[in-house]
């Protein structure tokens, strides 16, 4: 064992821990199998993959750590989602790039390790008390809110002066600059139908953007905005969820689907750095370059966990070690930006009870871990967060409850109205007689039953499931058809009879199921996959009623959001991404391109089964229209452009009453900014 171990290294191989501990790979292998020597495994990278930390193995040998079962499994570590540990740079020969660690120097004189174990054994016991004195805990001095709009805001970036950020206005996202301490908000002109500000140039000079127009958009078109009035620049063709520039300016890292990618400002050359089975996100440089931190989110029970790339240095594109930070959290968390190179950091929880917390890294080769401490604010739940380390300063946005309305246009008179005034009902549906609805209320998502005019309503089910949607009336009557969420699982489809009774699964796939539609006969159900794009999972599926079999539509991989025609010769489908509709024959088994241009997340057919029903809610012309099956063209059913100009945003779905009306959702959501000054203590 040579010179003085540091935290951050890591042995890659058998041969580098057979040097470093000064014996064969064979002594060991068995010293791991029989005596417990600390060897890390990682699960699902298609071969053995150990590795060792120096600090460890140094404590081993001083007996400072017990030994581990055989079989050398570590109980401090869980790697529970890395499939691919092997990076790829994708350019036209895909070459593999293999993990590297700095090669530490073996020395295998015995005399040499026993006076480097009692040197450690020393000077480990001055440091380690010194390393609880180390950990850092932040204080907020002062609190202010530096806007007051009431308007929906999405992402977050600083320059220390302006805070910059996306805010729902008009049918548009736009892209809005507020002053630090507060003021009057300046429009930032693109041409944008939905833009989000991603990360700021370390030069302060242009804004890292997401640029989209639909609602089923997960991966956007990256964009960079000067902030001299000069146009936009798109970033080559990248689409991506994630952001982030590095601190020299040279590269930009971004997360597309399930993978971490390396580009340059043009777009040229785009590197594939790691792959893997959940979805990262919030990506945040080191100040150095040398660290890349992300979240990886699985869709499937919305668990987070953290986690950093190291690389061999600033300019390299190969990956020195991949790191769980072992951090949890309750659900997702926006990120800040990374304040130093031990990778210190603001992490905004969200959900209804979010919380600002402070990831102080280790900063030394003393304290291996990361430390994580709440920091109190008065914000609510927690959206995007910044940072300004030159003032001490972060801003964040606060979501705060917010409140809807029902409205009803009818097509006759052409005039609004509210519809169900006084019940707080959401995802209305109308049974096939027209004499009752179903509705979640809220805000205990509650499965509701009342009359049209909301009288004799009453609960069918109890509030046992998170985020229950979307329910639907079979043909007879007798059942309703929706999907839910049992905490930490999959959205589901369940079935549960109208007279109220058992509720069941309608199949037992893993999948996260979505909207049902039901067939004309009541004897099947269509949905298409929700939370799939970034894993290229959506499809859409035929669940039977009575058995459960399931069965997927040919040629439906990538298309969402299914809905059976009355007649029942069609399902209509959305591919979001590219805003398009398309319809599938039972007949013939084959899928149709029918319309273009569609921004919205529903559809709806016509009682005639002629027509499709689809939402366009953003832009200068929000409405809800109507596509011929025939020809493809598209007429607008409702104009919602001066609605579009009221409080709130006009949510994308809809649905048809029995009296022709059409009937959709107003959301008044308030999120403001604040700012809070902050200290270490």
């Amino acid at each position: 064992m040579a010179g003085t171990s540091t935290a951050n290294q890591r042995l890659d191989s058998w041969k580098a821990i057979a040097d470093y501990i000064g014996r064969d790979v064979r002594t060991a292998i068995r010293w791991e199998k029989q005596r417990g020597l600390p060897v890390r495994r990682i699960p699902g990278s298609g071969r053995q993959v150990v590795f060792a930390y120096p600090h460890e193995i140094d404590a081993w040998l001083r007996g400072d750590i017990a030994s581990a079962p055989p079989g050398g499994k570590n109980p401090e570590v869980i790697y529970s989602e890395l499939p691919q540990l092997r990076p790829v740079v994708e350019n036209e020969d895909s070459s593999n790039v293999p993990l590297r660690t700095p090669r530490r120097v073996a020395t295998k004189n015995v005399a040499v390790i026993s006076t480097s174990i009692l040197a450690v054994l020393v000077v480990g016991t001055i440091v380690l008390a010194a390393g609880f004195a180390t950990k850092v805990k932040v204080t907020v001095e002062a609190e202010s809110q530096i806007t007051n709009d009431n308007t929906a805001k999405i992402g977050l970036v600083t320059d220390g002066a302006q805070v910059f950020f996306g805010e729902a206005r008009n049918g548009r996202t736009r892209l809005v600059a507020v002053p630090a301490d507060g003021g009057t908000l300046r429009e930032i002109p693109t041409p944008f139908i939905r833009v989000a500000p991603e990360d700021i140039s370390p030069d302060r000079r242009e804004l890292l953007v997401l640029a989209w127009e639909a609602e089923g958009e997960v991966d956007r078109a990256l964009w960079t905005v000067p902030l001299d009035g000069t146009p936009p620049r798109r970033v080559g063709t990248v689409i991506c969820h994630s952001a982030a520039w590095s601190p020299d300016g040279r590269r930009i890292a971004f997360a597309q689907g399930q993978a971490v990618y390396l580009t340059t400002e043009s777009g040229d050359p785009v590197r594939r750095i790691q792959t893997f089975t959940t979805i990262p996100v919030t990506l945040r440089w080191s100040l150095d370059g040398k660290r890349l931190q992300f979240q990886l989110q699985n869709p499937s029970n919305e668990s987070a966990s953290f986690w950093e790339i190291q690389f061999v240095k600033a300019d390299a594109p190969e990956v020195a070690s991949l790191e769980p930070l072992h951090i949890a959290l309750n659900g997702s968390a926006s990120a800040s930006t990374v304040l130093n190179n031990a990778g210190s950091a603001f992490l905004g929880e969200g959900g209804s009870a979010g919380r600002v917390l402070f990831l102080d890294g280790p900063g030394t080769w003393w304290r291996r871990s990361f430390d994580l401490t709440e920091v109190a604010t008065r914000s609510g739940s927690v959206g995007s967060i910044a940072v300004d380390p030159s003032s001490h300063r972060f801003f964040l946005i606060g979501h705060h409850s917010g409140s809807f309305e029902l409205e009803s246009f009818d097509r006759t008179s052409g005039e609004f109205r509210p519809f169900l005034p006084g019940i707080s009902a959401l995802h209305v549906d109308f049974s096939r007689d027209g004499g009752r609805i179903a509705f979640v209320r809220e805000p205990d998502n509650t499965l509701w039953i009342s009359r049209l005019d909301g009288s004799f309503a009453h609960q069918i089910i109890t509030p046992a499931f998170e985020d229950l949607e979307l329910p639907r009336w079979s043909p007879d009557g007798k059942q309703i058809a929706f999907m839910a969420r049992i905490p930490g699982r999959t959205y589901r489809i369940f079935i549960v009879p109208a007279a109220g009774g058992e509720i069941r699964q309608a199949s037992t796939t893993a999948d996260n199921q979505g909207a049902p539609t039901w067939s004309p006969d009541g004897k099947w159900l269509a949905y298409g996959n929700v939370l799939c794009q970034e894993a290229a999972a959506c499809a859409i599926h035929r669940i039977e009623v009575a058995t459960g079999r399931q069965l997927t539509l040919p040629g439906s991989e990538g298309l969402e959001t299914a809905r059976w025609s009355p007649d029942g010769r069609f399902i209509a489908a959305l591919k979001p991404e590219r805003h398009e509709v398309y319809v599938f024959e039972l007949r013939t088994g084959e899928w149709r391109k029918v319309a273009v241009g569609i921004t919205g997340n529903d559809l709806a057919w016509s009682e005639d089964s002629r027509g499709l029903y689809a939402s366009r809610p953003l832009g200068d012309r929000p409405a809800v229209v109507r596509v011929s099956l025939a020809d493809g063209k598209i007429v607008s059913a409702v104009d919602l452009s001066d609605f579009s100009r009221l409080a709130g945003q006009i949510n994308t779905w809809f649905t048809l009453a029995p009296n022709n009306s059409i009937i959709f959702l107003r959301l008044i959501q308030s999120d403001e900014i604040y700012s809070f000054t902050y200290r270490y203590r």
